[in-house]
């Protein structure tokens, strides 16, 4: 009897075992495309739950979008789906995903659009990146991960706890920055030399400024609770 118990559960121990090898394999998922025409200078608006997202600007009259949903139940990925639909002079990309209610869902988009566009993103959580980009640009999440490098125009970031990185290529912006988070780091990286107009404040955390920047340039207004500010000479 206690050869065949012991057999038993050497039996059951290793079933459990090749489930969970199973399990550990990629997520079934799905992969869309979308496209269409957008004028320089025109509104793109990015309304999406959890997400990794990558934005870039190109030479091109056109808005791409190559994304993938992925969860661990197919018969869910049949009916999702990523949405791109025109909003007047404004494309509008959405999500059929309602996500706090699914936790099994990953969200992945990489957008192409012109350089000079408008853009405004709700993004409670995930990644947001940002490249070579220029016009008024609101982004607002809760835990969002901004890494914005080589964007230009007025700019309005605003996250909960997640860190805000922003690198500037342009040696005098024009426009200004509003930059808020409750407990996130915040960076901003700038040429050595760059008029900037400093209103920085962090209640609990600490505030750093390493560079030369001339006063009288764009206004830079960072606010964190508790989170560290930087402002960093690009080079130093």
């Amino acid at each position: 009897m206690k050869a065949r118990l012991s057999l038993l559960l050497a039996l059951t121990l290793f079933s459990v075992s090749c489930l969970m090898v199973v399990s550990d394999g990629p997520l079934p998922s799905r992969s869309f495309e979308r496209s269409s025409p957008l004028e320089p200078g025109s509104e793109v608006r990015v309304d999406l739950p959890e997400a990794l997202v990558a934005i870039e600007g190109w030479n091109r009259k056109e808005l791409l979008v190559k994304g993938s949903l992925s969860s661990t139940t197919n018969e869910f990925l049949q009916d999702a789906d990523l949405s791109l639909q025109r909003r007047g002079t404004a494309l509008e990309l959405t999500s059929s995903i309602y996500k706090p209610v699914r936790e099994d869902i990953e969200i992945k988009a990489t957008l192409r659009t012109p350089f000079e566009t408008d853009l405004s993103c709700t993004i409670p959580s995930g990644d947001l990146s940002l490249r070579r980009l220029r016009g008024k640009i609101g982004i607002q999440g809760e835990d969002l991960s901004i890494d914005a490098r080589d964007v230009g125009g007025k700019l309005t970031l605003s996250t909960g706890k997640g860190p805000i990185i922003l690198v500037l290529l342009e040696s005098e912006p024009e426009d200004s920055f509003d930059i808020t988070t409750l407990s996130g780091t915040v960076i901003l990286e700038v040429p050595d030399r760059t008029p900037l107009t400093l209103d920085l404040k962090s209640e609990e955390g600490t505030v750093e400024v390493k560079g030369d920047f001339p006063e009288g340039g764009a206004h830079v207004r960072i606010r964190s609770r508790s989170g560290a500010i930087k402002v960093l000479a690009r080079g130093r």
